[in-house]
């Protein structure tokens, strides 16, 4: 490779390295904060998340998934932000295996790596985010009741949970009594709430809502029924996890298992692997073989889910 190529490939990575620590070190520490009654939240997080439809070009819907797993993984990033973090780990990763082996193909893995591993660390802050979501929904419904027993309107009620109960579930429903006090109708603030948390019980209850605005009846006895109905789904899906903790425990070791004998091999048997990545066919096959195993493991993970 020559000596211009390389230095462009250094300036580009010394920029981009730049800008996503400003862009972070701005977003997380001068980013000023709130006090909601609950925790100090950014000013500029309470939107969490776009009330939009969704593009329906492929460009707009990647941009639409990946804002969308950056809100619901409940960090206190921007997309600029989490694209330019995912262009570090890739950089850093990529540019560490390019300084040592100085061949462009494992940087290029290695600069993927580096993506993938930020998107797997937003995957599972999103999932612990949902999760917790999940769990605290049954006591709001229990709060929200009550609230309409004593004689609350619904607005009132919504703001009484939002300022009790923990988050991040409480600044969703801050947020929905918000937009019920500026003026927004029962039906376009729950369908605002259901974008914003797809969840099946969120979506059962914008819809128990929905139709109470419109039919009548006795809010505090349904929701009450919903906090039962919400409470025995929790425990059936934790009944379907603990019975398939086997087969998922077992897929995990399976996707371990490659990445962990190519790394020994990359460390102990050096000639073996650089005769595997010297080849064009080796490099085809490798590609293939992780090509497959991601595959293989997104298969059986939703053969696995609960959901």
């Amino acid at each position: 490779m020559s000596p211009s190529l390389v230095a462009l490939l250094v300036f580009g990575a010394i920029a981009i390295v730049t800008t996503a620590v400003w862009l972070l070190v701005r977003d997380l520490v001068y980013g000023g904060s709130v006090d909601m009654g609950v925790q100090a939240l950014p000013l500029r997080r309470l939107p969490l998340a776009r009330d939009e439809r969704p593009a329906s070009s492929m460009i707009g819907r990647f941009d639409g998934w990946f804002a969308r797993l950056v809100v619901e993984s409940g960090l206190e990033w921007t997309p600029i932000t989490a694209m330019l973090v995912l262009l570090l780990g890739g950089s850093l990763v990529g540019g560490a295996l390019f300084v040592w082996m100085e061949t462009p193909f494992p940087a290029l893995l290695g600069m993927l790596l580096g993506m993938g591993i930020v998107v797997v660390y937003m995957t599972l802050m999103r999932s612990r985010r949902i999760r917790k979501l999940q769990d605290q929904l049954p006591a709001a419904m229990d709060m929200l009741a009550r609230g309409v027993h004593a004689g609350e309107s619904l607005e009132q009620a919504l703001q009484m949970v939002g300022d009790k109960s923990p988050a991040p579930l409480a600044i969703e429903f801050r947020r929905a009594a918000n937009q019920m006090t500026l003026g927004l109708s029962v039906a376009a603030v729950m369908r605002s709430l259901v974008y914003r948390v797809q969840l099946q019980d969120v979506q059962i209850f914008t819809s128990t809502l929905t139709v109470h605005r419109q039919a009548g009846g006795n809010l505090a006895t349904t929701l009450e029924r919903l906090a039962s109905v919400i409470r025995d789904r929790l425990n059936s899906r934790r009944q379907q996890r603990a019975a398939t903790s086997a087969g998922r425990m077992s897929a995990t070791f399976l996707a371990i298992m490659g990445p962990l004998v190519f790394t020994y091999l990359f460390i102990g048997q050096r000639d073996y692997v650089n005769q595997l990545l010297e080849s064009p066919m080796g490099q085809s096959l490798l590609v293939i073989a992780i090509f497959l195993e991601i595959v293989g493991m997104i298969w059986i993970f939703r053969m696995l889910r609960t959901e």
